[in-house]
């Protein structure tokens, strides 16, 4: 008698009976095709093609019903063990192509901006300031996002990094090219590391660009004319905590974010020290300050103000941490200060917060013939020669070091100041003696 054909009535009838019963079903569908009727979790049905080659059992599954329908299951069967019947693994065949397809996807999805924000997590560190974090976020949705942000990594081209930084450096931001390049250029480096791309075709652009012009901060080096403008800062009737840090930072002439964001977890007064931890410092390394009887005397004076919190120059206008006066509030102030006094304008000197370091750095290299070495450090410069930084580590801290050079340095300026009011030209070092 003839077997009889398993047709799609019998298919649903056995389903039905079957989720009825709560109980697995097996159907021969011919040619060595099943198709399996799952009860546990809900009705599953898959087509399953059995096989045996060197003594040994294999199966693949083709699929599920009624996605795959009856016909559909035995024409693919067939093709199926007609090639294995030959000797060969179809199916090797259909994951590589599967696989391909995954790679492909995977691909596309894998764009400039994906990576790079990518990049930009792993790569960012605890010792990164917000600032700069922001900065980077910001250069990369403006330039390189806008330009092929969405494009895949791996379709990229030298020749679009390099346009884009040429249109950069034509709009006049020259600097700006350099660092969307570096950007660019770490991103691609991380890409290559990852294995999203065979080389970094961003590389070696930077060279193509206008060298970015050295920036020089505006300075006063007349010493009566900084006299006059201490006195004129001294003379502040605003907020404390700005009065306070315009006073303090020729002293100390650190960068303004440096000074504005100090805590008072930072000082030593005993010591008469200040620590500035790492991640606050332009250079990622601890700066150590020594402090003057003049900054000691303004730091306790404020304290009676902002004593009871966390930051030196507290401001109750700031809306976001780290809750201080900003730097730009701080020149808004020396600008009003330079303007009051007529230093402004074609054939006058004048200065910005940075350029205060500046002058501090003229003056104690001339006139106060400091030890470049104090100096540097005391500026937190990072040694451009790489072998002498190697054996450079010394923070000059002893008592006749760079401890004396800022009571030095800030008695010069309180000469300055008086020297100023009484309207009498500037004679010398404070205490008579030079280095």
């Amino acid at each position: 008698m003839r077997k009889r054909t398993l047709t799609e009535f019998d298919i649903k009838k056995a389903i039905r009976e079957a989720g009825d019963s709560k109980k697995d079903v097996m159907l021969l569908a011919g040619g060595n095709l099943s198709l399996r009727i799952q009860t546990q979790k809900g009705l599953c049905t898959t087509w399953t093609l059995r096989w045996t080659r060197d003594h040994q059992a294999h199966k693949k599954s083709l699929g599920t019903y009624p996605e795959i329908s009856l016909s559909d299951a035995r024409s693919k069967a067939a093709i199926y063990m007609s090639e294995i019947e030959q000797g060969r693994d179809p199916f090797k065949k259909i994951e590589a192509e599967k696989a391909d397809a995954k790679a492909e996807k995977e691909r596309l999805q894998r764009t400039f901006r994906v990576v790079a924000l990518e990049w930009h997590e792993q790569h960012k560190t605890k010792n990164s300031s917000e600032k700069h974090i922001k900065n980077t976020v910001q250069r990369l949705e403006k330039y390189p996002f806008k330009e092929f942000g969405n494009q895949p990594v791996s379709d990229l081209k030298n020749q679009d990094f390099k346009a884009l930084y040429h249109r950069i450096e034509a709009e006049g931001h020259i600097t700006t090219a350099h660092i969307v390049s570096q950007i660019c250029n770490m991103v691609m480096d991380y890409a290559k590391l990852s294995g999203y791309v065979k080389e970094n075709v961003a590389n070696g652009l930077a060279g193509t660009l206008k060298k970015v012009p050295e920036k020089h901060h505006p300075c006063i080096m007349d010493p009566h004319k900084y006299g006059v403008l201490l006195n004129k800062l001294d003379a502040y009737d605003g907020e404390p905590s700005m009065r306070t840090a315009m006073s303090i930072m020729p002293y100390v002439f650190v960068r303004a974010n440096e000074l504005l964001q100090a805590r008072w977890r930072e000082i030593d007064f005993e010591k008469a020290l200040w620590t500035i931890p790492a991640e606050r410092m332009k250079n990622r390394r601890i700066h150590i300050v020594p402090l003057s009887r003049q900054v000691l005397g303004l730091l306790r004076e404020i304290q009676k103000v902002n004593g009871n919190r966390e930051m030196v120059f507290y401001s109750k206008r700031a809306r976001k941490p780290p809750f201080c006066i900003s730097d730009n509030g701080m020149n808004k102030v020396l600008t009003k200060a330079l303007k009051e006094l007529g230093f402004v304008g074609e054939n006058e000197e004048t200065t910005d917060i940075h350029g205060m370091r500046a002058t501090a750095s003229t003056f104690l290299n001339g006139e106060l013939s400091f030890p470049r070495d104090w100096i540097e450090k005391q500026l937190s410069h990072v040694e451009g020669n790489a072998v002498r930084a190697a054996y450079n580590h010394a923070e000059y801290l002893n008592p006749d070091q760079r401890p004396r050079m800022m009571q030095v340095w800030a008695d010069y300026l309180d000469k300055l100041k008086s020297e100023a009011r009484s309207d009498r030209k500037p004679t010398g070092p404070a205490d008579g003696n030079k280095q």
